[in-house]
């Protein structure tokens, strides 16, 4: 037995159209577009039942398998918590950071474009959307929101900055670094803007 129906809290979110990010849309459809479950009958044998969930593909446009790409600053929800869509075309032109708000409390998500302490590579944009996305669009969030980026390349961010601009804010980022093997949801954009005059100078830019 089995039937079919929306499942508005699950959705799938991608950053960029990268195999690394995106890759395993395809696998990943196929195994949570569905959930089985067991449950005993009037004769205490087991029936199995199989109900499908239609789980929304949510991404950039080149995204495998994408379903729905979100406009720019356009909001959507999983469950309780609201998810922001901005665009930062650069890395990919498809690039999208997800804002995100539950409560009181703010994260960022942003792929391959902004990371602790540097930013991607411009595989398919300029200088100039790179800083538009991380100077306008990143840089104009709440001081208190988290960075959670989509590698941890910190330390050899800071290996390289310190070669060229070594100031307090990059010494103090290669101490954190040092000592703790992940930084993600460490830093937040305040941060990251103390460090922006280090990212604009350098332009460290990883995969």
């Amino acid at each position: 037995m089995s039937s079919v129906s929306e499942a508005p809290s699950r959705k799938l979110t991608w950053h960029h159209s990268h195999r690394d990010h995106a890759g395993g849309n395809e696998s990943m459809v196929s195994n949570t577009n569905f959930s089985t479950w067991s449950y005993p009958t009037a004769n205490k044998r087991f029936a199995t039942q199989k109900k499908m969930f239609h789980v929304p593909i949510i991404g950039g446009a080149d995204c495998a398998q994408v379903t729905k790409t979100p406009g720019h600053k356009s909001s959507f929800n999983i469950g309780s918590i609201k998810f922001t869509a901005l665009h930062t075309p650069c890395h990919t032109q498809d690039s999208i950071c997800y804002f995100v708000e539950d409560g009181e409390n703010r994260a960022v998500f942003t792929g391959d474009t902004l990371f602790i302490g540097g930013c991607g590579r411009f595989f398919e944009g300029s200088p100039e959307q790179m800083h538009k996305a991380l100077n306008e669009t990143l840089a104009a969030l709440p001081d208190d929101t988290k960075v959670y980026p989509g590698h941890e390349y910190t330390k050899g961010n800071v290996k390289f900055a310190k070669t060229v601009l070594n100031n307090n804010a990059i010494q103090r980022l290669d101490e954190y670094s040092q000592a703790n093997k992940e930084t993600q949801s460490k830093f937040t954009i305040g941060d990251e803007k103390v460090r922006i005059s280090t990212r604009l100078s350098v332009l460290h830019v990883d995969d």
